[in-house]
């Protein structure tokens, strides 16, 4: 399967998570992360011990699994809280980031060399990204902080994707995802415990969306990720995924009448601009 088209369809999944996020606004952002996370493991758990994958699986793997599933929860417990305080663009964009990080820390310590191009088209990706969020950032206090906790979410995903980028070299997907997952929605259930966040008072109706923001944008979503980070470098990975602010910012447009100002216009062309010409260099 053609490694460019499953990272369109992980991105369009993805897309989703922040549109079905808004729809929750009685259930708070730890909740929805402990519950995405949770319903994610669970779905996968099963399967990953019917075929054995578990089985080879070294003790230092075992632990930097682990260590993903840490900054994973963080990430998402961070980024989900930025969507209920700023906007639906504003939190995309700065959590999209990534590929800034991810590139710095692959050029230096991964000896994942980024040529010229890569570098171009990375820059000119970011600047779209921030040109989409600009007309949102500073809109309010509240909002100021989304925009702090959704760049720090951006840090907290760099180190995830790295740690993923080595694990994925030798562990299945199926291996990989089940011990992420399961250790990410256990922090999460912890840190839901220790600040006294309900996880059960909730309808019908929401706990169907939460079931259905694990199985879109986690399972489909961010596996499809994972798998193409055995393929790409970590880097194109993560560039890909700025992506996102385009079809989320769309979206949060239709729905919530989130209108971006021109200047964002210009925002989404350079997004993807910038994705396309990286992702023909890297072929």
């Amino acid at each position: 399967m053609p490694v460019f088209f499953v990272l369109a369809v992980g991105v369009l999944a993805i897309s989703s998570a922040s549109i079905l996020i808004r729809f929750l606004p009685g259930v708070p952002a730890l909740a929805i992360a402990a519950w995405r996370l949770t319903f994610s493991s669970i779905i996968t758990l099963p399967f990953t011990l019917k075929r054995n994958e578990l089985e080879n699986v070294s003790s230092k793997e075992y632990l930097l699994g682990i260590l993903g599933g840490f900054f994973l929860a963080l990430h998402f417990s961070l980024w989900i809280t930025s969507i209920k305080l700023t906007t639906v663009a504003s939190a995309v964009v700065l959590g999209t980031t990534t590929p800034i990080w991810v590139s710095i820390i692959s050029h230096f310590f991964l000896k994942e060399k980024n040529t010229l191009s890569e570098w171009i088209g990375i820059l000119i990706s970011v600047f779209g990204g921030f040109l989409v969020g600009f007309g949102d950032i500073g809109l309010s206090s509240k909002a100021l902080l989304g925009d702090v906790l959704a760049l720090v979410s951006a840090w907290a995903i760099t180190i995830y994707f790295i740690i993923g980028r080595r694990l994925r070299k030798s562990l299945p997907l199926l291996a990989y995802t089940s011990i992420v997952y399961t250790a990410s929605s256990l922090f999460l259930i912890i840190f839901c415990l220790a600040t006294n966040v309900p996880l059960f008072a909730y309808s019908r109706k929401e706990f169907s969306l939460l079931f259905l923001l694990a199985v879109l944008p986690q399972l489909v979503g961010h596996n499809a990720l994972n798998w193409a980070l055995a393929r790409l470098k970590a880097s194109i990975v993560t560039l890909s995924v700025l992506a996102e602010a385009v079809v989320s910012g769309t979206l949060a447009a239709i729905i919530f009448k989130e209108f971006p100002p021109t200047i964002a216009l210009l925002g989404y062309g350079l997004i993807i601009g910038g994705v396309v010409f990286t992702a023909r260099k890297q072929r």
